[in-house]
């Protein structure tokens, strides 16, 4: 059997799994998962759903150097991850697109001018990314912020 390494990516709004060499693998909205190991058969069957994104890897070696810097897709490497670099996850935040959106809005926060995020960041984004932005920058929950309108969202956001 001819087997490949790939970065999965579930595209999907739900929760999706596939069928690796080493077990069945499943995958939270939005999850990343390297390193799995599929057939041919599998790979062609799991990319015809659409439910997944793959980043070919060749077999034995590290992913490409693109997926290198991505976040890791397990909880407990975020977790990891998170304590390193200072993160605190917002109350709530329960699945591994949840943290990975919280690790990247603090890493993005950091980055941005000592006022916050400009205006224009903040104002073109979605009312979902804007309400995880706005958590994960006020520590609040994302049941804290979810009645909020988006004006008061971008109040949170911006420390106002």
């Amino acid at each position: 059997m001819v087997t490949k390494s790939y970065t999965v990516t579930n595209t999907a709004k739900g929760i999706r799994g596939l069928n690796a060499v080493s077990g069945y693998v499943e995958l939270d909205p939005g999850e990343r998962r390297e390193g799995v190991e599929l057939s041919d058969a599998e790979y062609a069957s799991a990319e015809r759903t659409g439910y997944f994104e793959f980043g070919n890897a060749k077999a034995g070696s590290s992913a490409d150097q693109e997926q290198e810097d991505a976040l890791p897709g397990t909880h407990a490497l975020l977790d990891k991850l998170a304590k390193d670099e200072g993160v605190t996850f917002p109350e709530g935040t329960r699945t591994v697109a949840e943290k990975q959106a919280a690790i990247t809005a603090a890493r993005d926060a950091a980055a941005a001018d000592p006022g916050g995020a400009k205006p224009d960041e903040l104002d073109n984004m979605s009312d979902d990314d804007l309400r995880s932005t706005a958590a994960a920058l006020s520590g609040k929950s994302a049941d804290e912020v979810a009645s909020l309108d988006r004006d008061a969202l971008l109040k949170l956001a911006r420390g106002e």
